[in-house]
């Protein structure tokens, strides 16, 4: 059986507190995808999606009021931040979106008051970033938490599963190729996979994570993760729904993701994984093994 997107979330960001649904759009006319709410940054999650393209104007996603922005090395005190020339929107609901990677000079700071229409400056390199593109973050202050801005805005083509590249489990420091070990020894285990996303608009660009996995044992489903939100915990952010996995605990390395854990028992063992993009396109891997010892 496969879970969909959470009730609570769909609730949270389509219904919010008026019943209605939250009317936004993309922040830029082309938006070509080349990174994935909880992908892989290093030490950290992304904590919002990255948009590539040329170098093109940078729209609010919804009416709201500019709080704050920073322009790189305009201001000779400002502290370092990754996110370069950046601009922070207040709107309603208690929801903020954050632009960041703008072009140096190409912020408005004069205004307070936009609309969807209004410029907020022009698709950038500045920053942390490996080229021209926008990162987009969308936080929920009522809840405290940074959301997939994919939950909120229209749906983009995609036809593409994401591939399954191999699957592994990790007992102590042995880590065995599931592809072409099929007798596994009995014991505790973590299953680890191998998943990237060569979907997505446009020409490929570059791998995205997948926003959803299942994995069951035996027709049981035993692991359920989802990059819909994050929220800090202990000092750390964390994936929620996830059983609020730290970006450590579900990475193992930049494309491989901690699965969960296994209790390998003596006997036949059938793991059937899903990875669903945002799309629902879905890639299934079904691998039949043994248990023996």
């Amino acid at each position: 059986m496969k879970r969909g997107k959470s009730g609570f979330l769909l609730f949270l960001l389509f219904f919010s507190y008026s019943g209605s649904i939250i009317a936004i759009d993309w922040p830029v006319e082309e938006q070509v995808l080349v990174g994935t709410f909880g992908e892989h940054r290093g030490d950290h999650f992304l904590g919002g999606i990255e948009i590539d393209g040329k170098e093109q104007p940078v729209h609010p996603i919804e009416e709201g009021e500019i709080i704050f922005w920073m322009e790189e090395k305009r201001l000779p005190f400002a502290p370092p931040s990754g996110l370069g020339s950046f601009v922070v929107i207040q709107h309603n609901r208690a929801l903020r979106s954050v632009y960041a990677h703008l072009a140096g000079g190409s912020l408005d700071t004069d205004s307070t008051e936009v609309t969807m229409r209004d410029v907020i400056g022009i698709l950038g390199d500045t920053g942390d970033t490996c080229g021209r593109r926008l990162e987009l973050q969308i936080i929920d202050g009522t809840f405290n938490q940074v959301v997939n801005p994919l939950l909120l805005l229209p749906p983009q083509v995609d036809r593409r599963a994401p591939n399954i590249f191999g699957l592994y489990i990790l007992q102590g420091s042995n880590l065995t190729d599931l592809e072409e070990v099929k007798v596994l020894s009995p014991g505790e285990g973590v299953l680890l996979a191998d998943i990237r996303d060569l979907g997505g608009s446009g020409s490929y660009r570059e791998p995205l994570a997948p926003y959803r996995i299942n994995v069951f044992a035996n027709g049981e489903e035993v692991s359920y993760l989802t990059c819909e939100a994050l929220m800090l915990k202990d000092g750390k952010r964390v994936l929620i729904q996830s059983e609020d996995l730290s970006f450590h605990k579900y990475y193992y390395n930049q494309w491989t993701i901690r699965l969960g854990s296994l209790n390998l028992t003596s006997g036949d063992l059938t793991l059937e994984i899903i990875s669903t993009d945002f799309a629902g396109n879905e890639r299934v891997k079904v691998l039949n093994l043994k248990v023996e010892g």
